[in-house]
């Protein structure tokens, strides 16, 4: 059992306490990431006739607007949310009305003199992003985007060509049941954000040289600049609750990008050269009973445990890396990673690697096919006769083991994720990263899985 007795840093336990108070946090619990491009969206799309009211809204538009798009920000937008995997997509519409009001479409192509700069906005607050992850979506925008405007049957679709085989490009389509309306620009050019804690931005995007096109934002710079605009036209009337709301949900979400930064700061000690820190620790500060209260505990362990992994994958030396790959994971309200090569024959796959899951670690096959001849079943059997070369068969040895992992592999989800595992919570973090490494090099696939998967 954990021990739960070593008290929270002051500095938690004031954070802690104020998000305890807050509507605003209490609400986005339900989808983290998902309700903050919700309430950005909501912001951009309002619209009142209220005189006071009106003015406020539009002074917080602006400071998101002028985030996103920088000094020649729109005043109107059609925002997209959750299409084509992107988070945000805004649009902007100031001479482009037919988007967001309710106006027949004349079927013309109407040609414009400027070029159309559109916003994507990929939204992290709980995990760490990839630019991996980032240029799969450059991919999708360098393509035709059709868009369904709506989640019903009206089949109103927006369309963005952009590609430059097209014969007429750079357009922007809005179709009806039985109309449309098309607009021509001079280019079409997307702004690619990354909204992040500054702890987890790509570095990379920051490089003169950087021909990716995406670039970073940080959710500590935007939550500033609103509310350093909010304040500035705060109203006082208090029959006008928007603004009050805001104010709270700008000081809920400091909080919790605060409170990420003191979790990625205590990782960076665990991983410090003099560091006296044990996973025991680090896993029991994670796993904090007061976390759990508010519900935070998936958050804090995720983004710890992905930092983590994150770290100790790229310090990693292998001839095999590009066959690698890491995740992290909450199961069960316990945090883990794991790092593995991925093994594939074309049809099926197949992945060998390293877990931890709390304290708990594992040497581990995964596999996702069902033919019982599969040649990959080779590598996870330690009793074939090529034991000899067989990674699994050097695995920790039943006298090293603690609990689970005494002689046999056990099996999860019937026989397809086969591991042996042990209790490595007093080790730290140079301990820990040496066995993981020690681990992946006794389990790379190598001549073996060249010489099973070509049949020789």
């Amino acid at each position: 059992m954990q021990d739960q007795t070593k008290e929270l840093p002051k500095n938690i336990k004031e954070i802690l306490s104020a998000l305890k108070e807050s509507p605003a946090f209490a609400m986005s619990r339900g989808g983290r990431e998902l309700f903050h491009t919700n309430f950005i969206a909501f912001i951009l799309e309002q619209t009142t006739d209220t005189k006071n009211q009106k003015a406020y809204i539009q002074t917080v538009k602006e400071a998101f607007l002028s985030s996103f798009f920088g000094e020649n920000a729109p005043k109107n937008v059609l925002v997209l949310r959750e299409k084509s995997n992107l988070d945000l997509i805004v649009i902007p519409v100031d001479d482009m009305p037919q988007l967001i009001l309710d106006k027949e479409l004349d079927g013309l192509m109407e040609i414009k003199e400027n070029e159309l700069n559109i916003c994507v906005v990929e939204a992290k607050l709980k995990s760490i992003p990839t630019l991996e992850q980032l240029d799969r979506y450059s991919k999708k925008l360098k393509n035709s985007l059709s868009i369904d405007l709506h989640d019903d049957d009206s089949k109103s679709k927006l369309v963005i060509k952009t590609e430059k085989q097209l014969k007429v490009r750079n357009t922007l389509t809005i179709k009806s049941n039985s109309h449309s309306k098309t607009f021509q620009f001079k280019k079409i050019n997307f702004k690619c954000l990354l909204l992040a804690p500054e702890s987890f931005l790509i570095k990379a995007l920051d490089d003169p040289k950087n021909k990716n096109t995406w670039s970073n934002l940080s959710w500590e710079s935007l939550l500033s600049n609103l509310e350093k605009n909010s304040e500035s036209h705060h109203n006082n009337d208090e029959s006008l609750k928007l603004d009050v709301f805001v104010s709270d949900y700008i000081l809920s979400t400091q909080l919790v990008v605060e409170l990420i930064s003191i979790v990625t700061k205590y990782v960076d000690d665990f991983m410090g050269s003099a560091s006296s820190i044990t996973l025991n620790e680090l896993y029991n500060f994670t796993t904090h009973s007061s976390f759990k209260k508010l519900k935070l505990h998936d958050l804090v362990g995720k983004v710890a445990y992905e930092y983590l992994a994150k770290k100790i994958f790229e310090s990693l030396k292998s001839e095999n890396k590009s066959m690698m790959s890491y995740l992290a994971f909450m199961t069960n309200s316990t945090p883990g990673f794991q790092v593995e090569f991925i093994l594939s024959d074309g049809k099926n796959e197949s992945g060998i690697g390293v877990q931890l899951q709390g304290k708990d670690y594992r040497h581990y096959v995964r596999r996702n096919f069902i033919d019982e001849k599969n040649p990959l079943l080779k590598i996870i059997n330690p009793d074939n006769s090529r034991a000899e070369d067989n990674s699994l068969a050097k695995w920790i040895k039943s006298g090293e083991n603690e609990g689970k992992g005494d002689n046999e592999f056990k099996k999860f989800h019937v026989d397809k994720f086969l591991y042996k595992s042990r209790n490595v919570g007093g080790l730290k973090y140079d301990d820990l990263c040496q066995a993981i490494e020690n681990s992946l090099k006794i389990s790379e696939p190598g001549k073996l899985l060249k010489k099973i998967l070509s049949g020789k």
